[in-house]
C-alpha cells in the first residue's frame, strides 16, 4: 500500500471514529488507539478477507446506511464478542 492510501485510510478511520463518539461506549475510555469499530448486532463479513482500505469503506457504507456501530476499546470489545458467532 503506498504511503497516501495509507494516510487515507488512517483519515477515513479517525473520521468515522469521531463520527461513532471518540471513546469506548462501554468503559468510556477516550484511548484512540485502543479504540475498535464494533458491530452491535455482529457483522455479516471477515474483516481479514478484506484490505485496510475495503475494510474501512465498508465500514463507512455501513454507518451510512444505518448499521449499528459504535467503538470498544480493545478489553471491551474482546468481551463484547467473546463466543459470538459471524457470518
Amino acid at each position: 500500500m503506498s504511503p497516501a492510501t495509507i494516510e487515507l485510510v488512517q483519515q477515513l478511520r479517525v473520521d468515522l471514529m469521531i463520527e461513532l463518539g471518540s471513546c469506548c461506549a462501554r468503559c468510556g475510555d477516550p484511548a484512540f488507539e485502543l479504540l475498535e469499530i464494533n458491530h452491535v448486532d455482529g457483522r455479516p463479513w471477515s474483516p481479514r478477507r478484506t484490505s485496510r482500505l475495503q475494510r474501512v469503506l465498508t465500514y463507512w457504507r455501513e454507518y451510512r446506511s444505518g448499521v449499528r456501530l459504535n467503538l470498544l476499546c480493545r478489553p471491551c470489545n474482546a468481551q463484547d464478542g467473546g463466543g459470538r458467532r459471524y457470518a
